[in-house]
């Protein structure tokens, strides 16, 4: 097996045909490492949580991780690493823009029967849409000899 740095256009490549990713957050010294769904799109990670604990971490130390990785077998892989920035989507027409980037895919979401245009919510409805800064993105391959 050899291993090489990738491209930073073979990383962003990986990064737009996955969907699935491990996000890395730490408050408090204690890391926390946990899969979300994503969409990428203008330079950023966009994703869609209900709240929780990788909220209550990312609000506390917003400077995240996230790991994208595609697997072949154990001797042919791909790993993209991005730090980043997290943001929070406050205001109405922010959400909606979230939404209407996650909305690319029509499973984007978990909790059944979101629709952030619908006029009444179900009880304790609090959706948080959110993007991940991309500052430093890099990656490796593995390739068989």
């Amino acid at each position: 097996m050899k291993l090489r740095e990738m491209l930073p256009s073979e990383c962003h490549i990986l990064i737009s045909e996955q969907r699935v990713a491990r996000l890395g957050c730490c408050r408090d010294n204690q890391p926390y490492v946990v899969p979300i769904y994503y969409v990428q799109a203008e330079g950023q990670i966009f994703g869609y949580s209900m709240p929780g604990r990788k909220i209550e971490f990312m609000r506390s130390n917003p400077l995240v991780c996230v790991e994208i990785e595609h697997y072949t077998d154990q001797h042919r892989w791909k790993c993209v690493v991005i730090e980043g920035r997290y943001r929070e989507f406050h205001n109405e027409a922010e959400k909606k823009y979230a939404w209407s980037i996650l909305n690319v895919y029509n499973d984007w979401w978990e909790p059944g029967a979101l629709d952030l245009g619908a006029d009444e919510k179900p009880p304790g409805y609090l959706p948080i849409f959110f993007a991940i800064s991309m500052d430093k993105v890099t990656g490796r391959e593995a390739l068989v000899s």
